[in-house]
């Protein structure tokens, strides 16, 4: 046999069906936030540093920063100008701040608020 097979209980799978369940998540779907929105939420409330997210463990071992073109320096990020990436950043910068601007309007926030930073 090749290969490796992993055996992980359900509930420690961060799946759109998984945040959802969350208080937290089921409070956004009840204001109207996809199930994008509500994972990608219940991820960034999970990285904080506090007890109570099933899904912790999980996020603790996502790097700090992205190492991705998202998380460039905004010099480097200039490069990108013109370019169809450059143009997706922008976009997605755009839609990021719009989700955390949502859910900093929300009535319900989790115990420690999530930031921009966050997501």
């Amino acid at each position: 046999p090749s290969g490796y097979e992993l055996t992980i209980p359900s509930r420690f799978v961060l799946n759109e069906a998984a945040a959802s369940a969350t208080e937290f998540g089921s409070r956004l779907r009840g204001y109207g936030f996809t199930l994008e929105e509500t994972l990608l939420a219940v991820l960034a409330d999970a990285r904080l540093p506090r007890v109570g997210s099933p899904f912790a463990a999980l996020a603790a071992s996502f790097p700090a920063e992205a190492p991705d073109a998202r998380s460039w320096p905004d010099a480097d990020r200039l490069l990108l100008c013109g370019t169809d990436l450059g143009a997706a950043l922008g976009g997605a910068d755009a839609d990021l701040a719009a989700l955390w601007s949502r859910i900093a309007s929300c009535p319900y926030q989790s115990p420690d608020p999530i930031s921009l930073a966050d997501l």
